[in-house]
């Protein structure tokens, strides 16, 4: 009986080595699982920020464009005579 109870007790050190080192192998699994997520949402969220730059630069020259065809629009209804028909028309699109 005591010759059991030894070897049972052997069993469960080596049992609880085991679960420990187990343990050990899954925290650090895990944590090389959440260093490459971090770097795929690194690499994503410099992505999305050079697609927001490229955006505003789109915005910036449109609406520089826009601001041009205005004064375009302007001068061209001012180097015209008055009785140019839809001359009011043209200035209230340039305001």
């Amino acid at each position: 009986m005591e010759g059991d109870m030894n070897e049972m007790e052997v069993k469960l050190n080596h049992a609880s080595r085991h679960a420990a080192e187990s343990q050990r192998i899954l925290r650090y699994l895990q944590n090389e699982e959440l260093k490459e997520q971090w770097g795929l949402t690194e690499c994503r969220n410099n992505l999305l920020m050079a697609e927001v730059e490229e955006l505003r630069t789109v915005v910036q020259q449109t609406d520089r464009g826009c601001k041009m065809a205005k004064h375009e629009l302007l001068e061209t209804t001012e180097s015209q005579p008055a009785a140019c028909p839809g001359r009011r028309h043209l200035r209230g699109l340039a305001g």
